[in-house]
């Protein structure tokens, strides 16, 4: 199910009398403070308090959704289990197409400006150009230099640079397109990146099993048990 957690205590966000949501996925707050919960079942939306849900009757696949993202534009972006890009706007389920992209599976999602970035299970990073009234897409793989194809974890930058963590080849960071890796041989904990931010003074963090890493001006810093982090293995990031 869905809870929160504030001054007040921990509360569910479920329905009296109603069972748990199916597990969550993904949650993300749009600009205008909506909040997105991806789900086995669909999408949901909350908005002043209130939860309107988008299912298979709306288009959403029946497997539900896996991450989700909101553009600029208000496009929410969700890739379901079973694979593919889909975008939903004023109720209406659009499948993104590209080149392969409708048989992979996508991992993660960001994006900003006139752009979404896809990270995929097999396919490496999928940027797709959201400008105008047709799409165009690009992709980044092991033959553009791209540490890894299976990309767990994307991230976009304040100065529009897209971090990409994989499952076992380190992070790569694109920028006018070009690629720079990082592995553990340059001071990253681990070469499987499984959650990236990036804080207020540039720095970017990134999870992985071995603990946190943070590229800062002064290069690579880690942060492990040792350091007072309940576990090493860490998934997921916020700032």
């Amino acid at each position: 199910g869905l809870l929160r957690l504030n001054s007040g205590g921990l509360t569910s966000l479920d329905s009296p009398g109603q069972r748990g949501r199916a597990n969550v996925t993904a949650v993300f707050e749009d600009r205008d403070r909506n909040l997105w919960v991806g789900t086995a079942k669909g999408i949901e939306r909350l908005r002043d308090g209130v939860f309107t849900t988008y299912s298979a009757a709306h288009g959403v696949p029946p497997e539900g959704a896996g991450p989700v993202y909101v553009d600029p534009a208000q496009r929410t972006w969700f890739g379901p289990p079973s694979g593919g890009l889909y975008w939903l706007r004023d109720g209406v389920v659009t499948r993104a197409a590209s080149r392969g992209l409708d048989a992979d599976v996508i991992y993660s999602i960001t994006g900003g400006e006139g752009e979404v970035w896809a990270g995929r299970q097999r396919g490496g990073v999928t940027r797709i150009d959201t400008r105008g009234a047709r799409f165009t897409n690009e992709h980044f793989t092991e033959a553009d230099g791209l540490t890894q194809n299976s990309v767990y974890a994307v991230y976009r930058a304040r100065d529009g640079a897209l971090w990409a963590g994989t499952l076992s080849g380190g992070a790569t960071r694109i920028y006018n397109r070009r690629l720079t890796t990082y592995r553990t041989a340059n001071g990253l904990a681990s070469n499987t990146v499984t959650a990236i931010v990036e804080t207020a003074d540039g720095s970017m963090w990134l999870g992985t099993p071995n603990g946190v890493s943070a590229l800062t001006r002064g290069g690579w810093r880690r942060y492990g048990a040792g350091d007072g982090l309940p576990a090493n293995d860490v998934n997921t990031l916020f700032e």
